[in-house]
């Protein structure tokens, strides 16, 4: 008998279900079994070519878990193939939830309790409580979620608790068993009442603790101070409700605000059984913003950023209206003074639900906001700063929200310096102290001024020698730093100065530490007099704090100076180690905290090290490093040699500024471990870029400052990157400012200036239209005159915008010659030149490709992009061999479906931040027959250059900037472009154009470009630094 019929046999023994002459059969066989696995597959055919096709129908197909039951020596093996497709998929995403939970029930009948373990970790891993609440009421998948959760899951979770207590809360078991039944009696209950959809009233959870607002409030909700919380706009409890719930403490009551009926119904029955939470069934107010006032706001912002049409904001006032008729209006009164208010209600009431608990006299610590950049909470957002609140948090998802905390509580920050012989470091402080005045940052500063005794923590110099030097046997400074200070003190009296009587020495270090130690709350910031901190460094740190309340310490990099132009490039080495090194901030509780030690700086909280704290690689990602000048000048290392007993550290200091650079420093201070390097210390140009693009858009010009923000650097240009939400991770050496929302209502914009101040930059750009005054040297990059050739309505903010940015600029960059001569013509002004380019390293062929369908990107109706041609003409073919896919685009007008049919039209959004993305767009450009761009005007036109170094033919029309970047290499649309579409499938003359494409690209680079800007903003700069 063969194999084949051996199988054969099997499965029929299997399938009439006598297991027992099933196993009897493959033991008589001799088949190990190791091969029973390979026996599955053959007795059931459709499941071996799921199976083997690795689709997740294979894995999950309902015969599975019956072939399972009779499989037992298999479970392991499909086991762990079902744990590794899962890992394979995105977190959160119910399939792998599904393979997760099938692979433990697995595991646990091949009795591998370690897999079950390891399992059960990943799950949770992947769903914290945060996910898993959300996740439960998902209209998709919700119902599989809850059910997956509570069917197959929490059973091995009660047991994982009980078994491993110390790493799993004792109540995690009950509280995913809970939330997972709550949930799937919901869906039953829905299924039960025939409601398969959600109802009308229904709005979906938007604030959730996976998301970046709701993840922010949890944080504010640590603050140890809150009693009382109101949300206005609860909805149905599963959002901000939600998140409140989980984050906040039992001692703290919850006050839920809901007008509608049903969604206040639906609050109600969630929050039923918690305690902490009051649900109201009201409006807060009964005011509601005029349609005058939503007029003006609409004429206010640019129709291309606009949250909502006119006809669909007035539909909704009218709604908003008839709801505030029908029921109570007093919801505000029914509340005591909130501690943190959430204005999350009517589209049109937010600045009124705001000023009925601000009138009463309410003074929240935090009010959080959602919607700023719709008109629900835009006047909150500019308004709520005269009113005494500062901007600690925002971002700009969805609509975007912000949260504000009250000036009057803002933590304030205690700097202390310890210092001997301070000139002329010390006299650079003060000056930059008093700049946080501006910011509303109360401060004082601590100075211990004296000669630190050689004992304790300071006493490690002894072994080398050290000692005091006799001139300074009186204990204080000689070089003027004590009269400077006494002076200082004496005008402001928030500058103290503490000392010892003459002729006494502090106890060590440590006792001049603890001296300046504060006795009230607050951020303590160590300020040595060598260390030179800019304001926007401690603004920053500062905001950190704010928006974390437990946060408890920063650790940070510096720029170490061992002469007066020389640092050290010394990361991880000495002077930069980050175990021990550069500890300078902490949150202070006078009842809670201690100075453990000086050198290094170790302050303890209740005993112990924090704990949630900032490391040096996170601050220096933030542009946190400070200058440290402790080697720039001759009596430093004069006083060094004999304090810390450092034989011979003049002489070599003097050797090593004459030394050749770079050079090694150890070979002048062998205690200098890690051999760090000496570099000269060069000027460097310092742009500031305003990041406002990145606040709405991902695509088209996000891709070219992505890539200059990248090359620039590269060049010695310093970047400030002024970030407004939406940019994700910088590149190496651009350093990011946090910025504030953009909004077209707000154009004279204060901050910003005082933001490019604060920075210290030489000259700024824009990543769209802001600008600042005249007189600050800027300089724009223009990527098209759209609206100005296709004659569109330059009244519109965003266009008056732009060309107040053109009057502005100093130099102009244009990023094609059509673009430069468009805007001469236009408007007399000349532009210098510098073309895109493209990163051949990404964008390359794929041998291994074959053409499957036709590009476009986007899938617009009516736009200067003119997608209708491509469908028109490919309407017109009676057969039509390949599909259509529409790149950055959600979805596709149904005459366009129409017109390529019987073949389907797929759509595909992009976020090319994330690498999938990016390798997706990739991918689309290799597989295509061909990227068909049939634009009316292009400023630039970048994808044709990218299909083009992925090896794909390009069909353009003849014009604008598409002539210059087509070249010789694209495929032109001269009569027809249904003819067009022909050739390209001509496989002789669809090689030559890849092959004339392939060769085009090269001149096109990211690098040129910048280089090219390089050069303009040297130009920029240059009269400015003349007139100094």
């Amino acid at each position: 008998m063969t194999q084949a019929t051996n199988f054969e046999q099997l499965g029929t023994l299997f399938w009439q279900g006598s297991y027992s002459a099933f196993f009897a059969q493959a033991e008589q066989e001799s088949i190990p079994s190791i091969l029973l696995e390979t026996i599955a597959l053959s007795i059931a055919p459709e499941f071996a070519e799921r199976y083997r096709g690795g689709s997740l129908e294979g894995l999950l197909w309902p015969q599975t878990k019956r072939l399972l039951q009779v499989l037992s020596i298999v479970y392991q093996p499909v086991a762990e193939r079902m744990r590794e497709e899962a890992l394979k998929l995105p977190v959160h995403h119910h399939h792998r939830l599904q393979l997760l939970a099938h692979s433990l029930d697995c595991f646990a009948r091949a009795g591998e309790e370690d897999w079950v373990w390891l399992v059960l970790k990943q799950i949770l891993e992947d769903w914290p409580p945060n996910a898993f609440i959300n996740s439960l009421y998902d209209p998709q998948t919700g119902e599989e979620v809850a059910r997956l959760w509570l069917f197959q899951v929490t059973q091995y979770l009660r047991d994982l608790s009980q078994e491993e207590a110390d790493a799993f809360l004792p109540t995690a078991s009950s509280f995913y068993h809970r939330e997972a039944a709550a949930a799937y009696g919901r869906w039953v209950n829905q299924k039960r009442n025939g409601d398969s959809a959600w109802p009308e009233w229904y709005i979906p959870p938007e604030i959730r603790l996976d998301e970046p607002f709701g993840a922010a409030l949890a944080e504010i909700c640590r603050d140890p101070s809150l009693r009382v919380v109101v949300e206005v706009g609860a909805s149905s409890g599963e959002g901000s409700t939600a998140v409140l719930r989980y984050a906040l403490p039992d001692s703290v009551r919850i006050y839920s605000i809901e007008a509608h009926p049903e969604r206040y119904k639906e609050l109600a029955r969630r929050v039923s059984k918690d305690p902490r939470c009051i649900p109201i069934h009201a409006a807060a107010q009964p005011r509601i913003a005029t349609v005058e006032e939503v007029e003006e706001w609409l004429k206010s912002c640019s129709s291309f950023w606009a949250s909502y049409s006119r006809e669909q904001a007035l539909e909704w006032h009218q709604e908003g209206q008839d709801l505030l008729k029908s029921v109570p209006t007093d919801g505000a009164s029914r509340v005591p003074n909130p501690d943190l208010l959430l204005i999350d209600g009517g589209e049109f009431t937010g600045w009124y639900d705001l000023q009925v608990f601000l009138e009463r006299g309410a003074r929240p610590k935090y009010i959080a906001l959602d919607d700023i950049f719709a008109f629900k909470n835009s006047r909150c957002l500019t308004e709520l700063p005269s009113y005494g609140y500062r901007l600690i948090c925002w971002g700009n998802v969805r609509e975007g929200f912000a949260i504000f905390k009250d000036s009057r509580a803002t933590l304030p920050i205690h700097f202390f310096t310890i210092v001997l012989d301070g000139e002329p470091y010390i006299e650079r402080h003060y000056s930059t102290l008093c700049e946080l005045d501006k910011l509303g940052i109360p401060w004082q500063w601590v100075v211990v001024e004296g000669v630190a005794a050689l004992r304790h923590d300071t006493g490690w110099s002894l072994a080398n020698g050290g000692r005091i030097p006799e001139e300074y046997s009186q204990g204080h400074s000689l070089d003027g730093t004590v009269e400077y200070l006494r002076d200082l003190a004496a005008k402001d009296s928030r500058v103290r100065l503490v000392q010892k009587p003459d002729g006494q020495f502090w106890d060590g270090k440590i006792e001049m530490v603890r001296a300046a130690q504060p006795d009230y709350p607050c951020l303590l910031w160590q300020l040595d007099a060598d260390e030179i901190w800019t304001v926007e460094q401690i603004r920053r740190v500062h905001r950190r704090f704010e928006a974390d309340p437990t946060l408890e310490a920063a650790q940070f990099y510096c720029r170490y100076f061992v002469g007066p132009n020389l640092v050290l490039d010394n990361k991880g080495k000495w002077g930069n180690n980050p175990q021990m090194e550069w500890w300078r901030v902490w949150r202070w509780d006078p009842s809670e905290c201690e100075w453990q030690t000086h050198e290094p700086p170790v302050l303890i909280r209740k005993g112990r090290l924090p704990e949630r704290v900032l490391t040096a690689d996170q601050t220096e990602a933030e542009g946190l490093v400070f200058d440290h000048y402790a080697y720039a000048l001759r009596k430093q290392v004069e006083f060094k040699e004999s304090y810390y007993g450092y034989q011979g550290a003049v002489r070599a200091w003097e050797e090593l500024q004459k030394a050749e650079k770079p050079c090694s420093l150890q070979p002048f201070f062998p205690w200098a471990y890690g051999d760090p390097l000496v570099v000269e210390v060069r000027q460097r140009l310092h742009l500031f870029v305003d990041g406002v693009f990145f606040q709405r858009h991902q695509a088209g010009i996000a891709t070219v400052w992505r890539n200059l923000l990248r090359e620039l650097p590269q060049l010695g240009i310093r970047i400030t990157f002024y970030d407004r939400g939406g940019m994700g991770e910088l590149p190496q050496g651009v350093e990011r400012m946090q910025g504030h929302p953009f909004s077209y209502a707000r154009w004279d914009d204060p901050e910003l200036r005082q933001a490019f101040i604060w920075s210290g930059a030489d000259v700024f750009m824009s990543t769209y239209y802001t600008y600042l005054p005249s007189d600050i040297p800027q300089v724009l990059l223009l990527h098209d005159m759209i609206p100005e050739v296709l004659g569109w309505d330059l009244s519109d903010p965003m266009w008056r915008q732009k060309h107040a940015a053109l009057e502005a600029a100093a130099r102009i960059v244009a990023v094609s010659q059509n673009t430069a001569c468009d805007l001469l013509r236009l408007t007399g002004k000349e532009a210098v030149v510098a073309y895109l380019g493209v990163d051949t390293s990404v964008f390359k062929p794929d041998p291994s490709a074959i053409p499957k369908h036709w590009l476009l990107i986007g899938c617009q109706q009516g736009t200067y992009k003119r997608h209708e041609l491509f469908f028109e003409a490919y309407q017109q073919w009676s057969y039509k061999p390949f599909p259509v896919l529409c790149t950055h685009s959600w979805s596709t007008p149904e005459a366009y479906r129409q017109a390529a049919a019987p073949q389907p039209v797929m759509n595909a959004y992009l976020d090319l931040q994330q690498l999938v993305h990016l390798q997706q767009l990739v991918q689309a450009y290799q597989n295509a027959v061909a990227l068909v761009y049939p634009s009316a005007y292009e400023g630039f036109g970048l994808p044709v250059l990218e299909a083009m170094a992925c090896g794909t033919p390009v069909i353009i029309y003849p014009n604008s900037a598409l002539v210059e970047v087509g070249g010789e290499a694209a495929f032109y649309v001269e009569d027809s472009l249904s003819d067009t579409l022909v050739q390209v499938l001509d496989p002789k003359l669809r090689a030559e154009k890849v092959r004339k494409g392939l060769e085009w690209v090269k001149s096109f680079t990211w690098e040129r470009m910048a280089k090219t800007i390089q050069e303009v903003l040297h130009l920029a700069v240059k009269p400015s630094l003349t007139a100094l």
